[in-house]
């Protein structure tokens, strides 16, 4: 019997496998805990420190596009106009500068006068808003030619020329020169006669004049072609003594 006395004492020392595996269980669901609380943290941080607006996501994508593909000039003038919309005007004004060292776009004049009517500059914003429809006139020439000797009949949209036909539009709006925008909204419609915001627009503006009758249509019309354009909805509203047709 004394040869079993060291057998009966390393079985006595051996671990109890249910403690074992509770031990294991417990240890498992510390570390599941500890990974929740580091996710929770981190998560809040993402949520401190990231984009909280449409402005700021539509700065953080245009910034990795123009470092992504710097070649390209569209980036540039987007980079340009997210940092306007952010009060970066020194910094938007660089991306205009970057912009022009690839090509001297119509695009990137477009966004130079969405700086000044961001800055409160209306007069200089106008000035831009000039030169760029100019630049897209002649880009939209160029382009036009170049499809015609490869003998493809078709007339792309010119979106810089509408843009700072639009642009021009609402800064006149803004200074309280109604003919004048209402003259820029009719050019920009005849353009392109499918943008209901941009026809509510006109309609305030007509409102404005006092000329109901074009307004209406004008509200009506753009909720043809967007049924739940809340501007249209409003000027409707506003031509009826607030109340909804």
């Amino acid at each position: 019997m004394p040869e079993d006395a060291p057998v009966a004492e390393s079985q006595g020392k051996r671990r109890d496998p249910v403690v074992a595996t509770l031990s294991l269980a417990v240890l498992l669901m510390i570390v599941v805990l500890l990974a929740s609380v580091a996710t929770v943290l981190w998560y809040a941080t993402q949520r401190r420190d990231g984009p909280r607006t449409s402005a700021e996501r539509a700065l953080g994508v245009a910034e990795i596009a123009a470092k992504e593909q710097p070649k390209v000039v569209e980036n540039w003038a987007a980079l340009a106009m997210a940092q306007a919309q952010m009060g970066q005007y020194d910094e938007a004004e660089a991306s205009v500068a970057r912009g022009r060292k690839v090509r001297d776009a119509a695009i990137l004049a477009l966004a130079y006068a969405e700086i000044a009517r961001c800055r409160g500059d209306l007069g200089g914003a106008l000035e831009r808003y000039d030169s760029a429809k100019k630049k897209a006139v002649a880009e939209g020439r160029a382009k036009q030619k170049e499809l015609e000797e490869q003998e493809i009949t078709f007339k792309p949209r010119n979106d810089v020329l509408i843009d700072a036909t639009i642009g021009e539009a609402r800064v006149y709006g803004l200074m309280g020169k109604l003919k004048e925008a209402r003259a820029q909204f009719d050019e920009a419609l005849r353009l392109d006669p499918l943008m209901a915001d941009v026809r509510a627009q006109r309609g305030d503006i007509e409102a404005k004049q006092g000329d109901a009758a074009a307004a209406r249509a004008d509200y009506e019309q753009a909720l043809r072609l967007v049924p739940d354009l809340e501007a249209a909805k409003a000027g409707l509203r506003r031509l009826n003594g607030g109340k909804s047709e």
